[in-house]
């Protein structure tokens, strides 16, 4: 037992060591480990992008399976809109703080990974766009047109979508380029956007406190089945 957890944490230890660019490789199988399988995953997520890549991908997983097993809680809508939300607003947080992390260590290969939490963040907001739209109101748009303007904390939220719309249909390079001087300025927007973000996040929280989104019972059985094809 105690070999076993000396060979983990060499195995963390050396893999830290590949993050942190001390080394570029390490052979897994000089620790015992004899499965090509388990050495190439170990490989895999030696890598700091493929980390990121998974930070970012597991939430979607956990989306996936909460609906495939119907344990998106009693409201099903509700469970949807909370998770895909709080995930946006998460990995929007994520993406602010990579410029003074940058800024303490210096290390200026944070750039793509920032690109990369900001779109998933846009992800997880579309998703939650989605969540609206099509689950919550079927697609009706005279309803959703009444809704929106007689709700108020959807006002921010769909501010701060149209920016991150806007932030990641600009975040590749050649967009980057044709905008110039301009491309830093749009960019700028992510603050009144979290902003934005925080303030439907409270809206909305206060809101179902004093009524929740207990729905009408026709909309939240035809939603919790599309859910759960």
């Amino acid at each position: 037992h105690v070999t076993g957890v000396q060979t983990c944490a060499l195995l963390i230890w050396q893999m830290l060591r590949v993050l942190r660019k001390e080394t570029s490789t390490f052979d897994p199988r000089a620790y015992g480990i004899q499965s090509p399988l388990v050495c190439k995953l170990i490989l895999w997520f030696s890598s700091s992008w493929n980390l990121a890549l998974t930070l970012v991908a597991l939430p979607c997983a956990e989306l996936l399976l909460l609906i495939l097993t119907d344990n998106l809680g009693v409201n099903a809508i509700q469970g949807f809109h909370q998770f895909t939300g709080i995930w946006g607003l998460r990995f929007l947080v994520i993406t602010l703080f990579v410029t003074p992390v940058q800024t303490v260590t210096r290390w200026r290969g944070l750039t793509r990974y920032r690109q990369l939490f900001g779109l998933a963040s846009f992800f997880y907001a579309a998703l939650h766009l989605y969540g609206y739209l099509w689950i919550d109101q079927a697609l009706k748009w005279r309803e959703i047109g009444v809704d929106v303007l007689e709700t108020a904390y959807l006002w921010p939220g769909i501010f701060a979508l149209i920016v991150l719309f806007l932030l990641a249909a600009t975040s590749p390079d050649s967009a980057k380029k044709w905008l110039g001087k301009r491309w830093k300025q749009l960019h700028r927007w992510i603050y009144p956007a979290s902003g934005a973000v925080v303030l439907h996040y409270l809206m909305q929280l206060k809101g179902n406190l004093v009524d929740p989104l207990d729905r009408k019972s026709t909309r939240l059985n035809s939603s919790h089945v599309a859910l759960s094809r």
